[in-house]
């Protein structure tokens, strides 16, 4: 499997993470997914995703005052998020890696996929972040969860993810290096299957 993901990632770049979902789809099967049933902790939310730019999605988190980090308003102005896909309302799971995906210890973006993947769950569309820290007001208080999507570049080229943060009282939107290990007490956001 790594030697596979290493020759996906020097044939396709910065489309890897779709070449290694569409490859390990073809590994796992691709098979509808009822519910979230198996997953003891988790929580289900359904919200509209698309219709707007990243530029637009600043605009509505500044005036409901959310805070938002300088990287991650590099990810909002980039090209990732300059054209939006249409609109649609998707239903998504926040899952505790260790309590509802049985991983205990430190685990990569990519194997976190193939996990998530093979449990029959996908992944968000990359503008998930900022439409669910718009819709999520009620987030309990520090509760992070890192949403599971194609990566998203910053300023400086580097591959993030976005983050739905309450701390301190406020809602923020954040984000986390793909590259970066995830621990077993991590929330994380999938898409389930339509």
């Amino acid at each position: 499997m790594l030697e596979r993901y290493a020759r996906i990632k020097r044939q396709k770049g910065d489309g890897f993470v779709a070449a290694l979902i569409d490859s390990i789809r073809v590994e796992f099967g691709d098979e509808p997914f009822d519910g979230a049933a198996g997953f003891p902790e988790a929580r289900r939310l359904n919200f509209s995703v698309g219709g707007k730019s990243g530029l637009q999605l600043m605009s509505e988190l500044a005036k409901g005052g959310v805070i938002v980090g300088s990287l991650t308003s590099d990810m909002l102005a980039g090209r990732d998020l300059g054209n939006p896909q249409p609109a649609e309302t998707i239903d998504t799971l926040i899952l505790r890696l260790e309590k509802d995906l049985n991983i205990h210890d430190d685990i990569s973006c990519p194997d976190l996929i193939k996990k998530i993947l093979k449990e029959g769950l996908d992944i968000c569309p990359k503008a998930t972040g900022p439409h669910m820290r718009i819709t999520y007001k009620n987030q309990p208080e520090g509760e992070w969860a890192i949403v599971l999507s194609d990566p998203i570049t910053d300023y400086y080229g580097d591959p993030r993810l976005f983050g739905v943060v309450r701390y301190g009282g406020g809602l923020r939107l954040d984000s986390h290096r793909i590259s970066s290990r995830l621990r077993p007490n991590f929330l994380v956001v999938a898409r389930l299957r339509k």
